[in-house]
């Protein structure tokens, strides 16, 4: 009887463990493919300058959703009006019954001051793979996974130096998505330019404020995995973006996986990403850290 009492003490006690003492677990089973996102990335490359309103921009959409149609339980693409332009963010769901959720976001248009970019080419592919394997391997948690668009759209109607002037895409959902909530977001996670090879995720600003928790988390996940070196303790400022608006306005708890190099100590955001420095190697770190986090209640 006692022995009984003993171990339903730990079962309770375990239960009760706080995030950092939790162990991450993933089924073995499932298989990371880096050489189809590597082909993603290469393919999602074809579409260079997309700018918002042009015909590049209509093509990577139209790619984007054909993919995701195969990988999601449902797509669609949620259109607004801004200024004389159209926004068309792509949402796919996994799981679009459940009310607990988790939401998996990048961009897919492009700064139209730089010209032939690859930028968020590595983080539109991940989330395509990640899509697919969490559509293979069933969970019983909800997903969005939604490429936003006009992160790159001024709105001449705000201070140019205001965060708010960009980011139409994010803006709009949130604005929607606050007037029918009716669903609850466990934690959201953004993708920037996350695969370059040398990359280093610092602590962000946003992360640290608005999702300190997941982001320790991720830090736990990549230690057990000999990664620890993916992540930085430096805090940097702000990386303002989608996940500002995510965590800020929307209420959000994300974190923001921006990719980043340290150079003399200090870190720099990567800006451009190159094709030549992106590997499987990088690709699969990534892509192992984030599943883990996902299958793994916390």
């Amino acid at each position: 009887m006692k022995k009984f009492f003993f171990d339903l003490f730990i079962v309770f006690t375990i239960s009760l463990l706080p995030i950092c003492c939790r162990t991450p677990e993933i089924n073995e089973n499932i298989k990371i493919n880096s050489d189809s996102t590597l082909f993603l990335i290469k393919q999602i490359g074809k579409f260079t300058n997309r700018f918002c309103g042009t015909e590049n921009r209509d093509s990577a959409m139209n790619f984007i959703f054909l993919n995701m149609k195969k990988y999601s339980d449902t797509v669609y693409i949620q259109t607004f009006d801004c200024d004389s332009l159209k926004i068309h963010n792509i949402i796919g769901k996994i799981n679009p019954q459940k009310q607990e959720r988790i939401l998996l976001y990048t961009n897919y248009d492009q700064n139209p001051e730089k010209k032939d970019s690859i930028d968020y080419n590595s983080a539109i592919a991940l989330l395509i793979t990640l899509s697919k394997t969490i559509k293979e391997n069933p969970i019983d948690k909800g997903f969005d996974i939604i490429f936003f668009d006009g992160r790159y759209l001024l709105n001449t109607q705000s201070d140019i130096n205001h965060y708010l002037a960009y980011c139409q895409g994010s803006q709009l959902w949130t604005k929607n998505y606050l007037t029918n909530k009716n669903i609850n977001y466990e934690y959201g996670m953004c993708l920037v330019n996350p695969t370059s090879k040398g990359t280093t995720f610092i602590t962000d600003g946003n992360s640290n404020h608005f999702a300190s928790k997941h982001l320790k988390f991720l830090k736990i996940v990549a230690q057990k995995n000999g990664l620890e070196n993916l992540f930085s303790d430096i805090i940097s400022r702000p990386y303002y973006g989608d996940n500002t608006i995510i965590s800020s306005i929307a209420g959000i708890r994300s974190v923001n996986l921006v990719g980043t190099k340290i150079i003399n100590e200090k870190p720099e955001y990567i800006e451009y990403e190159n094709i030549n420095d992106i590997n499987n190697q990088e690709i699969t770190n990534i892509l192992k850290i984030i599943l883990e986090t996902l299958y793994t209640n916390h």
